[in-house]
């Protein structure tokens, strides 16, 4: 599934950060304006809870790749996987404690 890798992207890091911040600004945008301006606007304060969900919908269609970010795999390939035991491979780490079949 992730070609053997159990790192993570940096692009996959990169949009975090970027959800994260988008996140942030809009609750603290809605606290101040919820709490600082005058009657109408502050009734305003949460419309910006959309701006997210607005963020959101802008990055998928912003998207270069297409809508799905996992490659599908071959029906061959997903039979291979399936007949697998779980614990039957060699772990790359030696003090892997995943290396040893489950009792029972």
């Amino acid at each position: 599934m992730n070609d053997g890798s159990d790192e993570i992207r940096a692009e996959d890091i990169a949009a975090s950060k970027r959800k994260a911040r988008v996140n942030a600004l809009t609750l603290g945008l809605a606290f101040l304006l919820g709490s600082l301006a005058p009657y109408p606007w502050n009734a305003c304060a949460p419309l910006l809870f959309l701006i997210p969900v607005l963020f959101n919908v802008y990055t998928r269609i912003r998207k270069p790749g297409g809508s799905s970010e996992i490659p599908l795999q071959a029906p061959t390939q997903i039979a291979e996987t399936e007949t697998k035991e779980p614990y039957s491979y060699t772990p790359r780490d030696p003090k892997d404690p995943r290396r040893y079949k489950p009792i029972g």
